[in-house]
């Protein structure tokens, strides 16, 4: 058991329990079902990740999580996935034009889990800027917001 200071208010400690280290999906009942003992690899199971989000839950592979990527696409949904050459995992996310976003391990503690890839392939949707038009111009240059001068302007 892991224990780590709340954010909170009252600064109760919160108690993080591991979790079974396994889920295997059944095709047949459309469910998942978690094990310690580690069973066959096939393409319906996957591992914890040892890692949790915010709010405590934890994340396995294939999960969906909502992450902060950066000022341009800010929250963004990603898949979590095992990198293929380190023992580590990331979350990646697609933007509309293909790009792929990859969000580290790191940023995880800040994450929300949404759902899984087999029950809600639906909440895997792809990143969006915030700011759809970089060329528009900042409210603050408007002339709607502020006449312009006819003259200089001295202060």
């Amino acid at each position: 058991m892991d224990y780590y200071p709340a954010e909170s208010m009252n600064d109760k400690l919160i108690c993080l329990v591991q979790p079974l280290a396994y889920r295997v999906w059944d095709p047949k009942h459309r469910w998942f079902f978690y094990t310690d003992v580690q069973p066959e690899a096939t393409e319906f199971l996957n591992r914890w990740t040892g890692l949790f989000d915010k709010q405590g839950c934890p994340l396995y592979e294939d999960d969906i999580v909502r992450a902060h990527y950066d000022w341009r696409f800010g929250w963004v949904r990603a898949l979590v996935m095992r990198h293929p050459k380190r023992n580590q995992y990331y979350a990646q996310a697609t933007a509309v034009d293909g790009t792929m976003l990859n969000i580290g391990c790191y940023s995880f503690a800040d994450s929300y889990r949404l759902g899984n890839l087999r029950e809600h392939p639906g909440k895997l949707v792809a990143a969006t800027p915030q700011f759809p038009h970089p060329e528009a111009e900042p409210w603050w240059l408007s002339p709607a917001v502020f006449r312009p001068m006819r003259g200089p302007c001295f202060n």
